[in-house]
């Protein structure tokens, strides 16, 4: 300020002696009135200069204001837009001179204003890389404000959005590039070219959207194509099987064979190649068609006997026994070939599965077989405790082996709205009807058991005067009863004798014969009268001088024969000049049992059985009843013949074995001789 007034002073100093000057110099050249004018004139011009002076400095004094002001605002909007906070000189502060002012805020705004340019300029490039990508992938670009700006969380984000875009054009390439080789590839095998300039731009133009047009587009034609390669891979799978099939029958060399096998390609090139092969087996085929249709009928049978067809499912296909030999009776035979096979393949494990379970099935009859037989218990290399483990093992597994049958013909019926047959039966009811059947043999045999725990005497009581008799003759009765075990014919005898039963129907009769007389299964034939008794002479061994017969029983001494004895309970009929000594019939079990050699055939035509397939012709639901009970009561007559039932002999020692099926023939009806092979008797 001192220099201010310094300065003041000396311009009024300035101004005094300057008008004092022109006053002298005016006085002298002018009068009073004159320079009275002239002075009135210099201050209109001072005064003149001084109000423009003022005015102009006022007029930049707003200037100055005018533009701290719009600092200022520029400052606040650069604040927003940065998110930041700068503090400026005030411009009510009065001692700060405003042209300062300025200056310090325009200085202090340049760095905001070079952070909001770059800021602007990433934003910017941002925007057109976005702006690219989202066109290239046609996707919908994503917002970046400019006003407040996004601040530098926001620059990361969107950063990371178009990274992914970046990966997500990446892989877009590479599925393009993947499609168009396949594209290609199939092309090449098909031999041809595309149709149109569309499938051309899609397949080979480097400018291309990767938009999701674009993709259904190379899609489609992947689709198209693959499609195609498929028809014709399937084709020649197809031909290959056909001429496997004609080469056989047409007995083609195999030189000839190799030369088309070595094409293992799947192209037009192979598919020509082989139809051109077809066309040839074909042609041989029509002219040597009869033997080509045998050929089939032969093929044709084994898939019958494959899948299980019973004999009204074959007959449905009437063409099998036509012999105006044509082409037509070629296919058709053919189709009913494909058909058997093709419905073996969609229902292998139904068949695979019942296979198995009819392996488990005659098993457990088998090993329930052996438990009934009395000379297992002389086993001593452990068979028995693998048998038990063999039907532990079997309970286990059927029960599970019948519930995934059951799960996957239940599938197969929804699916094909029909049954699942087996010998021309439900398969399900099979199972079921086999089930019932053990249960029914099972009460029947324990039913046979309780009968036979309860004798019922068809005889009197030999008289004590009988009983003298030194041998008996014996008989093969249909017994299984283990005689060995009978009670002692002593009873003061210290030593037991234990004689080699046979293992199923060779029991070795003992000295007391009372309750095996009694037995419904054993006969006694009647005497003419009963001095006979005596003179009568015993059934002669092969052996006739020898003190050892292996046909006679060592009777206890005191004990009598009890041939005088006639059964008044059997039939009344007598022969005459028979031999009066009682004779017991004791049956190996050859009458009754199966048929080996039939039963042999029977278990090889059920193995050569491998469960699948259905005829070409539609099933009805109830057309398998016929079939089956056909199949069942033959092998029920072949099992069980009515003519050869047996009774089995209780054991008092030893229990009894329940027979196999009940007796139908009475002792007193059968007119088999009598035999005593493989019983030792000792005199």
């Amino acid at each position: 300020m001192a220099d201010f007034e310094e300065e003041n002073l000396e311009l009024q100093r300035l101004m005094a002696e300057n008008v004092n000057d022109l006053a002298s110099i005016w006085t002298e050249m002018f009068d009073e009135e004159m320079c009275l004018y002239n002075f009135k004139k210099l201050k209109e011009h001072v005064k003149t200069f001084f109000t423009e002076l003022k005015e102009e400095s006022l007029q930049r004094r707003g200037l100055i204001e005018n533009e701290i002001k719009e600092l200022q605002k520029e400052a606040d909007m650069l604040c927003r837009l940065l998110k930041t906070d700068v503090e400026f000189p005030r411009i009510d502060d009065k001692n700060v001179p405003l042209l300062v002012l300025q200056s310090k805020m325009d200085k202090s705004l340049t760095e905001l204003r070079e952070q909001l340019r770059r800021r602007r300029e990433e934003i910017c490039e941002l925007l057109l890389e976005q702006e690219g990508l989202c066109e290239e992938l046609g996707e919908a670009p994503r917002p970046l404000l400019a006003d407040p700006l996004p601040s530098e969380e926001d620059i990361l984000e969107f950063r990371t959005h178009l990274d992914q875009l970046k990966m997500e054009r990446m892989e877009r390439l590479n599925e393009m590039s993947v499609l168009r080789r396949e594209i290609k590839n199939y092309l090449n095998i098909l031999e041809t070219q595309v149709n149109t300039d569309t499938e051309d731009r899609l397949l080979n133009h480097r400018q291309i959207k990767l938009n999701e047009e674009t993709f259904k587009a190379l899609k489609r034609m992947q689709e198209l194509y693959g499609a195609r390669v498929q028809a014709l891979s399937e084709r020649i799978d197809s031909m290959r099987k056909k001429l496997d099939s004609l080469w056989v029958r047409l007995k083609t060399s195999p030189n000839t064979r190799n030369k088309f096998k070595r094409h293992t390609e799947y192209n037009q090139r192979t598919y020509n190649i082989l139809k051109d092969e077809l066309h040839r087996c074909e042609s041989l085929q029509s002219q040597n068609i009869k033997e080509c249709l045998q050929q089939i009928r032969t093929e044709i049978v084994e898939w019958w006997d494959k899948t299980l067809k019973s004999e009204t499912e074959r007959n449905r296909f009437s063409n099998f026994h036509n012999n105006c030999y044509t082409e037509d009776l070629l296919v058709l035979h053919e189709i009913e070939l494909e058909d058997i096979k093709r419905f073996y393949e969609n229902n292998r494990q139904i068949f695979e599965l019942y296979d198995n379970r009819r392996l488990l099935w005659d098993r457990m009859i088998a090993l329930e077989a052996k438990a009934s037989d009395p000379g297992r218990y002389n086993n001593r290399g452990g068979q028995l405790l693998k048998e038990e483990k063999e039907r532990k093992t079997i309970a286990t597994k059927l029960p599970k082996i019948e519930q995934q049958i059951r799960e996957l013909v239940v599938a197969f019926e929804e699916k094909e709205h029909q049954e699942f047959r087996v010998y021309g039966e439900n398969i399900l009811e099979l199972m079921e009807k086999e089930w019932e059947k053990k249960r029914q043999e099972k009460e029947k045999m324990s039913s046979a058991r309780k009968n036979a725990q309860t004798p019922h005497p068809v005889t009197g009581r030999t008289p004590m005067s009988a009983k003298n008799g030194s041998m008996i003759s014996m008989r093969k009765a249909p017994s299984n009863t283990n005689l060995s075990a009978l009670p002692s014919a002593s009873a003061n005898s210290a030593k037991k004798r234990k004689l080699l039963q046979n293992e199923r129907n060779t029991p070795l009769a003992k000295r007391s014969l009372v309750f095996p007389l009694n037995s419904p299964s054993v006969f006694t034939k009647p005497m003419i009268n009963a001095r006979n008794t005596g003179s009568t002479k015993s059934f002669k061994s092969p052996l006739k001088k020898s003190r050892v017969i292996a046909t006679t029983i060592r009777r206890r001494s005191g004990r009598q024969s009890s041939g005088n004895k006639k059964r008044s309970s059997l039939s009344k009929t007598v022969k005459k000049n028979t031999v009066a000594t009682p004779k017991i019939l004791i049956n190996d079990g050859s009458d009754w049992n199966t048929d080996e050699a039939t039963d042999d055939a029977y278990e090889s035509f059920q193995k050569s059985i491998d469960p699948d397939s259905r005829s070409s012709i539609i099933h009805t639901a109830f057309s398998r009843i016929a079939a089956t009970s056909s199949t069942i009561s033959t092998r029920s007559n072949r099992i069980h013949p009515s003519d050869s039932c047996v009774v089995h002999l209780p054991n008092p020692r030893a229990g009894f074995h329940h027979p196999l099926t009940p007796s139908k023939m009475s002792p007193a009806a059968s007119s088999r001789k009598l035999t005593t092979k493989n019983l030792p008797i000792i005199i």
